[in-house]
């Protein structure tokens, strides 16, 4: 039975809910690995963007010494608001969940690629990305645009659990059953 933890499977599933709803490779790459990890963060109690001490501990900060203000806007994926900078042409470059500054490491198509994609076995990666790809695929763009892709996952999560994480093969048949279903 190969078994894997949820995290890259959900940037997986995230990535490919972004492409159904047209976004480019490397701009789904990039929602996929910022989903992923805003819900590492909430999962760990954080929110989506972390304050400094000093914010925290509400003393002012004199002009020049603060931290870097990111100017973002805010990709509406799900139900959630993530902060993205965008490229020329208004494509996104990057998500920066949990980023304070621009130092801070963002999620790019090549983060997703290495944190991502690398840790999903190689024999299962085209099968699950196939059936994920079919399953979302029944649905009306408006309908991904809630919550309903994170309650796709949270099906698929419980239903599929080995231990704390999932096992792959029951995975693809659930996908795969819920194709039919939707058929």
């Amino acid at each position: 039975m190969a078994t894997l933890n949820r995290f890259p499977l959900f940037g997986l599933w995230n990535r490919v809910a972004a492409t159904v709803l047209k976004y480019e490779e490397d701009e789904a790459k990039c929602i996929g690995h910022g989903v992923a990890v805003l819900y590492a963060i909430r999962a760990q109690g954080g929110g989506r963007r972390l304050k400094s001490d000093r914010a925290k501990s509400g003393k002012t900060i004199p002009a020049g010494e603060g931290p870097v203000v990111m100017t973002t806007d805010d990709v509406r994926f799900g139900d959630d608001d993530l902060p993205c900078t965008y490229d020329d042409d208004g494509h996104v470059l990057t998500c920066l969940v949990g980023c304070q500054s621009p130092q801070d490491a963002a999620q790019t198509a090549a983060s997703y690629d290495a944190g991502v994609e690398a840790k999903i076995p190689t024999e299962h990666i085209e099968a699950l990305t196939a059936a994920m790809q079919q399953l979302l695929s029944t649905y009306k763009p408006a309908e991904l645009q809630g919550s309903l892709i994170y309650f796709l996952y949270n099906d698929w999560k419980v239903a599929c659990k080995a231990g704390r994480q999932v096992d792959l093969d029951k995975l693809v048949q659930w996908l795969q059953a819920r194709i039919e279903d939707r058929r």
